[in-house]
């Protein structure tokens, strides 16, 4: 059990503790007590400490919420640092209004728009929401933008055991795959290999030239721009939901080989994720930030073309049957293919930009 496993290794650490089993309901008592002699006695469900040891098992963070009995007040005991060479753990208490689900700190958005580099006092009013919407206008075009508040994404692990991956900061993710329409008021240019229809995703760009669009795009708003990671993605394509629930009714969120019709259509004529965002799955692969060359250095964004240069891209495309949805792959940086374009985001607060919109 992790928790005898734990309670043997507590010379050292942080974080002491003792237990006492609940002689009713389903959580258990237990006393916690830091390095100088202060106590915690609270409930949690022991069900939830599986997950704390899958977190020690695979070094990720998570918080278990416990609850002091005499006030109700409410603590997370986290993993802060795990040594599986020494078999050590190091525990620590906080209270729970400092957890990362409810930190104004870890929040970028928790304030005020003020600008780039701003500061200003904090509001939980001003708190984007999952899914929130913000529209900005760049040389008479339209970039709508949704909101990915902080969270959790479920990961497979090395043990074939889903493993919870922490998003601390939130981020605004393209609506849309990239357009032809925005491509061009950009770039001046359509280099869509189906561009009978500029409502179409822009594909036929390489890696390289999707960051240059990104970067034009975040000197017009006045904000760094960038292609998601591939955890921001996933994340993203989830919105909130288990990946079962994602795959289910493909055909009615995701061009693919089974309804395309051998071509890209439009963007957002299907039906979009938990937060509105259109595309994710199908339409077009899009190309993430993980790219390295052939000795497996990373290579930034400002990166000159070259060859032996891989870049990850996400999410399948029109060619694509409903088997290889949501699979990232490598491919050639500097490749241009019809059936590969990208989607932007920015960590910044794009809400002084304009008015968040209703769609």
């Amino acid at each position: 059990m992790f928790t005898k496993m734990i309670s043997g290794m507590l010379a050292g650490m942080v974080l002491s503790w003792t237990f006492a089993m609940a002689q009713d309901g389903p959580y258990d008592e237990r006393v916690w007590t830091d390095k100088k002699g202060r106590q915690i006695t609270g409930s949690w469900d022991p069900k939830r400490e599986e997950k704390l040891r899958d977190a020690a098992e695979g070094e990720l963070d998570y918080s278990l919420p416990i609850v002091r009995s005499q006030d109700k007040k409410k603590f997370l005991l986290s993993l802060e640092k795990l040594s599986l060479k020494d078999k050590k753990f190091v525990l620590k208490t906080r209270e729970a209004a400092a957890a990362h689900e409810e930190s104004e700190e870890d929040d970028p958005f928790a304030t005020a728009p003020v600008g780039k580099k701003g500061a200003s006092k904090k509001s939980k009013s001003s708190r984007a929401k999952g899914g929130d919407r913000v529209v900005c206008v760049v040389r008479e075009t339209e970039f709508a933008f949704r909101w990915c508040p902080p969270g959790v994404l479920m990961v497979p692990g090395a043990n074939g055991r889903p493993m919870p991956q922490r998003i601390n900061k939130g981020f605004w993710m393209l609506e849309t795959e990239v357009t032809q329409q925005q491509w061009k008021a950009l770039m001046g240019e359509n280099p869509a290999h189906f561009s009978s229809d500029t409502t179409r995703p822009v594909e036929q760009v390489n890696w390289f030239d999707a960051n240059a669009f990104c970067r034009r795009l975040g000197a017009e708003m006045n904000v760094e721009v960038a292609l998601p990671s591939t955890l921001q993605w996933s994340y993203a394509c989830c919105a909130g939901q288990p990946v079962a629930a994602v795959m289910q009714n493909v055909l009615e969120k995701a061009w693919i080989k089974g309804n395309s019709d051998g071509k890209t259509h439009a963007v957002a004529q299907l039906q979009p994720n938990a937060w509105g965002i259109y595309d994710m799955l199908g339409n077009v692969w899009e190309w993430s930030a993980e790219c390295h060359d052939a000795r497996k250095r990373p290579v930034p964004p400002t990166a000159a073309p070259a060859k032996e240069i891989s870049a990850m891209h996400c999410g399948a495309s029109w060619y694509n049957e409903s088997i290889n949805l949501g699979k990232p792959s490598w491919r050639e940086a500097d490749q241009r293919i019809f059936d590969v374009g990208f989607r932007c985001c920015t960590g910044d607060d794009i809400r002084n930009q304009t008015q968040p919109a209703e769609k």
